[in-house]
């Protein structure tokens, strides 16, 4: 990827992410039903330089990895507008629980990273 500056400056993996698992979009007609027009189940605040990655463990759990990809301090806040969580905690790399974590207010939690 041509740039000028560091790799931090022109995120590059950012811009890696995005090549290696594209969205895809499904454009469909507006129809009449019981759910919203739109709706998101995880959101991570506008900016943020964060990766994230969902994978389902076993039964219901979901496990959400959030990794800083600029190497600088900072902090992140994922929300979760229409999950509830039994439980939250920290994992390892294989989803394995390590420490015990607290949501915020209406599903959110900040990161400092």
């Amino acid at each position: 990827m041509p740039r000028e500056g560091s790799w931090r400056d022109a995120t590059v993996p950012r811009h890696a992410a995005a090549w290696s698992a594209p969205l895809i979009a499904r454009e469909t007609a507006i129809h009449a039903g019981a759910l919203a027009p739109e709706r998101a189940h995880l959101e991570l605040e506008a900016g943020s330089d964060a990766v994230v990655t969902v994978f389902q463990k076993s039964g219901n759990a979901l496990v959400v990895r959030l990794y800083e990809t600029g190497g600088i301090d900072s902090t992140h806040a994922l929300r979760f507008p229409t999950l509830s969580a039994a439980s939250m905690a920290e994992t390892d790399l294989l989803g394995d629980p390590v420490a015990a974590l607290a949501a915020g207010a209406a599903g959110t939690r900040t990161f400092e990273a």
